[in-house]
């Protein structure tokens, strides 16, 4: 049992070394037997947990302290109390006589300071986080070079050419009655698209646009010339000239927006002192009119 006379206790009461004071010392003893037990193991364990640290991994050091060291320590800190009370002496029991080597409490028990921690694996890459919030717009940025020029592209289709003319002259005389009258025509020079007809001696739109009109005739003698140029049933231009004795060539030229459907004619005013001249030898009395530009994309 060691030697545990040092630390018999003394027995307050007036008995002498009793059955109950033998016990009490097997006891204390046993207890003292057990401390240095621990202690003793303790050491041992730090002991292999050094050597342990030079042969394995950190992971594995922290492993060993994990489930060696501290279960260890904190079993030494338990037993190592001892069964000291101050009230012992009050209640005719024995107390110890001299202060234990080890004060009452938690032992404290140093771990080696020299261990050398490696870093360890990379961990894997974690989930990424949620998105954030779209942040404000920048600033316009400064506008880049102009890029090369493109290669050039195939031709387009061919459009089909827009055109409406006509031109026409009448050669005989015509004379006022009491009625308005259409002037007719009895020679065609140009008439593109058929638009202008004789029978009725009114050109005809067929294409929306701007057209450019002209009219002539010779006076008669001692007769008054008195012409309208018409679009639709309106006047739009006069070819006037007053009788006299000699004849002149007189004229007339005029734009028009025309739609299609649209008409336009010469027609001379009613009274039997109105005529104009013509023969078969000269064209004296023409009707001219074509178009300028179409306006149906305009």
């Amino acid at each position: 049992l060691g030697s545990p006379q040092n630390h018999y206790v003394a027995c307050t009461s007036r008995t002498s070394w009793t059955s109950t004071t033998y016990k009490l010392g097997l006891n204390i003893s046993f207890l003292q037997i057990q401390q240095q037990h621990f202690i003793l193991g303790h050491a041992k364990l730090i002991h292999f947990a050094e050597k342990a640290t030079t042969l394995t991994s950190p992971t594995m050091t922290s492993l060993l302290y994990t489930a060696l060291i501290l279960p260890a320590c904190l079993a030494v800190s338990i037993y190592g109390q001892g069964t000291h009370s101050e009230d012992t002496a009050e209640t005719g029991q024995c107390v110890r006589c001299c202060a234990p080597e080890n004060p009452p409490g938690p032992q404290i028990i140093a771990l080696p300071q020299h261990m050398n921690a490696e870093k360890g694996d990379k961990g894997e890459r974690g989930f990424p986080g949620r998105t954030g919030k779209m942040g404000p717009k920048g600033h316009k940025g400064v506008a880049g070079p102009p890029g090369p020029t493109g290669p050039l592209g195939p031709p387009g289709p061919q459009e089909k050419l827009q055109a409406s003319a006509f031109s026409v002259t009448r050669s005989k005389p015509m004379e006022g009655t009491k009625y308005y009258q259409v002037v007719m025509y009895d020679k065609v020079l140009v008439n593109t698209g058929d638009h202008f007809n004789l029978y009725t001696g009114k050109f005809y739109c067929v294409i929306a646009g701007i057209y450019y009109f002209s009219a002539s005739v010779h006076t008669y003698n001692s007769r008054t010339t008195y012409l309208h140029l018409m679009k639709n049933n309106q006047p739009q231009v006069i070819l006037f000239a007053q009788e006299g004795d000699r004849s002149i060539m007189q004229s007339q030229t005029v734009m028009l927006e025309l739609k299609v459907g649209d008409q336009v004619w010469m027609r001379m005013d009613y009274g039997d002192h109105l005529a104009i001249f013509g023969d078969d030898v000269d064209a004296y009395i023409t009707f001219s009119g074509h178009l300028v530009f179409p306006t149906y994309n305009i």
